[in-house]
């Protein structure tokens, strides 16, 4: 019975349940803590670090004379393979437009398809008064059968302008 007694006063008896969640809660908090100084003590040197890559990158490119795109070979890559991904930039560029065009041109087709069948061109006949065209056509100006109506002018019924100009000196 003593071995009994003396095993269960060495167990410690558990903490109430609110002192477990208060430990647990401050372990937490001392992490995100921990965490938080560490992230904000990093943040000049990540600054630094930013800075100093973006300007060695800037060292390594070479220097671009006109607007073409400047490919600079790094690791394994060979101009073979550098060509082959500028025509097939270009591919996809050309591609691309006409693409474009022709979602444009069936946007278009869908819209005339869409409106035509609403437009009831009795009415605007009505409107505007025509019948018919060749009704309309009747009367051509540009007609050349008709030259009789042509009125000439002659250059002898016309006052000629004075050639002399008077100073305002005088």
């Amino acid at each position: 019975m003593d071995n009994v007694n003396s095993n269960q006063s060495n167990i410690k008896p558990l903490a109430p349940w609110y002192m477990r969640v208060i430990y647990w809660v401050a372990g937490v908090a001392s992490s995100v803590y921990r965490t938080t100084v560490r992230y904000i003590k990093n943040i000049p040197s990540k600054i630094v670090n930013y800075y100093r890559r973006r300007k060695r990158e800037h060292d390594r490119m070479p220097k671009r004379t006109s607007a073409s795109k400047v490919y600079v070979l790094i690791g394994y890559t060979s101009k073979k393979n550098v060509d082959r991904k500028y025509r097939r930039e270009k591919v996809l560029y050309r591609l691309r437009s006409v693409l474009i065009l022709a979602i444009i041109i069936v946007l278009l087709v869908m819209i005339y398809q869409a409106i035509i069948p609403m437009i009831d061109s009795s009415e605007y006949k009505q409107m505007l008064g025509i019948e018919k065209i060749e009704k309309m056509a009747e009367k051509d100006p540009f007609e050349t059968e008709k030259d009789n109506d042509i009125i000439l002018f002659s250059a002898e019924d016309t006052t000629p302008l004075p050639t002399t100009v008077q100073s305002e000196d005088n």
